[in-house]
C-alpha cells in the first residue's frame, strides 16, 4: 500500500511537471505578445528609476567582468564615486542581473530579457497556487496571465521600478501560506518557504515585508488549527532561519551601514497622492487599477460577502486578506491623516499603492476558485476576456512607450531628452554594445543611502535640497577627475592649478579608507558625504577603498553557501520523488 501511495505521488508529480512545462510555453507566448512591439522595435524604455537601477547593475557587472570586487562601495557605477546602493538594496538579485547584461551585452537585449523573465516567474507562480488549489488548467493560465498584466509586475518594463522585480517573487512566497490552510494537516514546505522568502529579501525588502504581514492570517489559523502546535511553531522557526541565513548579508550589511553612519533616507512622499483610486475607468497604472482589476477585486469581495455560509475557509482567508491590503492600498484608507501623524511613514512606505501586489496575487486567485467553484462556462468564458482584455492593455502601455522611443524625446516620461544628444545617437547609444556610454548623457541626482551629517526629518530633508547638491557635488564635479580601479579600488586623479579646499567627487562614509601619497587621512565632508581635500599645484591622486568588518565579510559568505546549499537540497528533494 505504501509503496503504490509512492508510485502514485510520483505519477501526479510527472503530470505536474508536464503542465508546468506547458504552462511556461504559454505564458512565455503571452508575454512575447506584451513585449511585441518593443521586440519589433528594438526599443528601450528609460522610465522613471531606470537610471538609478541600470548603475548598481552596470557596476555589479563590471565587477564581474573585470574581477575587480567591491561588494559596498560603487567603484564603477554612480560616476565612480564610491556611493553605497548595491549592498542595502537587495545585493544577491543585483548580481544575478548583472550576469544577465554581462551575457545579453546591451542594455536593449537586457530590459527585453529580464522583463520577460519578470512576467513568466510571477505569472507562474500565481498557476503553481492555482495547482495546489486544484484549480483547472485553463483558470490557472487565466490567473497567470491576469497577474502577468498588472501594472506593478510590468513596471520594471514601463518605468523601471523594482518593486516589479520583487512582485515577480511575491506569489511564490504566498503559496507557502495558502498550502498550509489548505492541507488538512496544516503541512507546508518548510524549505521552499524558507528559500523563497530569502530570495524575496534578497530582492525587495519592502515587498518581503509586505509578504510577511499577508501570511499573518495563513499561519495564525494554521496554528490556532494544528493538533501538535509545537511541531508547527519549531518548522515556522526552521523557516525562519533558513530565511535569515539565505538573507544574512542584507540584514548585517543595513546594521553596519546604519549603526556607523547617518544615511539619507528614501524622499518622503504625500501617501495621499500615490493610492489606488478604484473609480477610474482609465487602464491600471500605478494609482488607478482600471475596470477589469476593479471588477474582478470587488466582484470577489462581495461574492464572498454574500455567499458567506457557503464558502469553504481558505477562500475566506484569502478574500479577506486581499481585501485587507485593498483597502490599506486605495484611497478609502486614509492616508492624508497617517502621514500627517507618523512623517516617516511618508519615506518609508513612499506608496502606498505598493501594497496592492498583495490584493494582485489573493484576490485573482480567490476569484478563480469562485470561477472554478461554479463550473459555469460563463464564468470561465468572462476569466477569460478579462484576461485577454488585460493582456492587450498592458501590450497597449508598451506599445505607447515605444512611441515615444521613436518620437524626439526618446525617453519614458518624465525624463527629457539632453540638449546636447540628438534622439537618433540616444537611440544609438542605448541599443550599443557599450554600456557605459548612456551614463555620460543620462544623470539622476538620486541621494538614497548617501552619509549625512545627523538625521533629518521630511522638513529637513526637503530644506537641504540633496538632489541639487548631489549634482554640484559629484555629477557636474566628475568630469574634471580621472577614475581608474586597480585591485578593487579606485584611484581618483587630477590637477589642479591653485592651492586650496575643494570637493572631489567621491562619498565617504565611516568606513571609507582615503589615502593620500600612501597615507591614511580624514577628509572632511560636506552634507551628503562628498569629500573636501586640500588641492596641491600640479599633480594630485587618492586612492579609495572600503574596510568592511569581518562580521559583515563573514556574512556574505555564510549568506551564499546558504543559497547554494538549500537551493541544491530542494532540487534533490524533487528529483527524489
Amino acid at each position: 500500500m505504501h509503496i503504490g501511495e509512492h508510485r502514485r505521488k510520483r505519477n501526479e508529480l510527472r503530470s505536474s511537471k508536464l503542465s508546468f512545462f506547458v504552462t511556461f510555453i504559454f505564458f512565455s507566448l503571452i508575454s512575447l505578445i506584451i513585449q511585441s512591439s518593443q521586440i519589433y522595435t528594438k526599443g528601450f524604455v528609460l522610465g522613471v528609476d531606470s537610471i538609478f537601477h541600470m548603475n548598481r547593475i552596470y557596476d555589479v557587472m563590471m565587477q564581474l567582468k573585470s574581477g575587480d570586487y567591491s561588494y559596498f562601495i560603487s567603484i564603477y557605477g554612480f560616476d565612480q564615486s564610491g556611493r553605497i546602493v548595491n549592498a542595502a538594496y537587495g545585493p544577491f538579485m543585483a548580481y544575478f542581473l548583472g550576469v544577465i547584461l554581462l551575457i545579453s551585452g546591451s542594455w536593449v537585449k537586457f530590459q527585453l530579457i529580464t522583463s520577460f523573465l519578470i512576467n513568466v516567474i510571477g505569472a507562474l507562480g500565481v498557476f503553481r497556487i492555482a495547482k495546489k488549489i486544484h484549480l483547472s488548467d485553463l483558470v490557472g493560465i487565466s490567473c497567470g496571465a491576469l497577474f502577468m498584466s498588472t501594472y506593478f509586475l510590468a513596471s520594471w518594463n514601463y518605468a523601471g521600478s523594482f518593486t516589479s522585480v520583487g512582485a515577480a517573487v511575491v506569489p511564490w512566497v504566498l503559496y507557502y501560506g495558502i498550502e498550509m490552510v489548505n492541507d488538512g494537516k496544516r503541512d507546508f514546505s518548510v524549505l521552499g518557504l524558507g528559500i523563497s522568502m530569502g530570495i524575496l529579501i534578497q530582492t525587495h525588502i519592502f515587498s518581503s515585508f509586505l509578504v510577511t504581514l499577508a501570511l499573518v492570517p495563513f499561519v495564525l489559523y494554521s496554528l490556532i488549527t494544528h493538533r501538535r502546535k509545537s511541531i508547527f511553531i519549531i518548522k515556522i522557526l526552521i523557516s525562519i532561519l533558513i530565511a535569515v541565513l539565505i538573507s544574512l548579508n542584507v540584514f548585517i550589511g543595513l546594521f553596519q551601514l546604519m549603526n556607523n553612519n547617518n544615511l539619507i533616507q528614501t524622499a518622503p512622499r504625500n501617501l495621499y497622492e500615490s493610492m489606488i483610486n478604484l473609480s477610474s475607468l482609465t487602464n491600471n497604472s500605478q494609482v488607478n487599477i482600471g475596470f477589469i482589476f476593479a471588477f474582478l477585486y470587488l466582484g470577489q469581495i462581495f461574492i464572498t460577502i454574500l455567499h458567506w455560509d457557503s464558502t469553504n475557509l481558505l477562500v475566506k482567508i484569502i478574500t479577506i486578506t486581499g481585501a485587507i491590503f485593498l483597502f490599506l492600498s486605495s484611497s478609502w484608507f486614509p492616508w492624508q491623516l497617517i502621514g500627517n501623524l507618523l512623517p516617516s511613514l511618508q519615506s518609508t512606505i513612499q506608496f502606498p499603492s505598493r501594497f496592492q501586489v498583495i490584493p494582485a496575487t489573493l484576490l485573482i486567485i480567490a476569484f478563480g476558485i469562485t470561477v472554478n467553484k461554479w463550473e459555469s462556462k460563463l464564468g470561465i468564458v468572462t476569466l477569460c476576456v478579462f484576461s485577454i482584455i488585460s493582456i492587450t492593455a498592458a501590450q497597449n502601455r508598451i506599445s505607447d512607450r515605444m512611441t515615444t522611443w521613436s518620437s524626439n524625446n526618446v525617453l519614458a516620461s518624465p525624463n527629457k531628452l539632453p540638449s546636447d544628444i540628438t534622439p537618433e545617437k540616444m537611440r544609438e547609444v542605448l541599443a550599443s554594445s557599450n554600456l557605459n556610454e548612456v551614463f555620460s548623457f543620462i544623470h539622476k541626482g538620486t541621494p538614497d543611502y548617501l552619509p549625512t551629517k545627523k538625521p533629518l526629518d521630511n522638513i529637513e530633508y526637503e530644506q537641504a535640497d540633496f538632489y541639487t547638491l548631489y549634482w554640484d557635488s559629484i555629477i557636474n564635479q566628475n568630469s574634471f577627475f580621472d577614475k581608474e580601479v586597480k585591485d578593487g579600488k579606485l584611484i581618483v586623479r587630477w590637477i589642479s592649478e591653485t592651492e586650496e579646499n575643494k570637493v572631489v567627487p567621491i562619498i565617504k562614509y565611516k568606513d571609507t579608507i582615503i589615502k593620500m601619497d600612501g597615507k591614511t587621512f580624514e577628509p572632511e565632508t560636506n552634507n551628503l558625504g562628498a569629500i573636501i581635500i586640500p588641492f596641491s599645484k600640479g599633480s594630485n591622486m587618492i586612492e579609495v577603498s572600503y574596510r568592511a568588518p569581518m562580521y559583515v565579510i563573514t556574512s556574505i559568505f555564510i549568506a551564499l553557501v546558504s543559497l547554494v546549499a538549500f537551493c541544491f537540497l530542494g532540487i534533490i528533494r524533487l528529483l527524489v520523488i
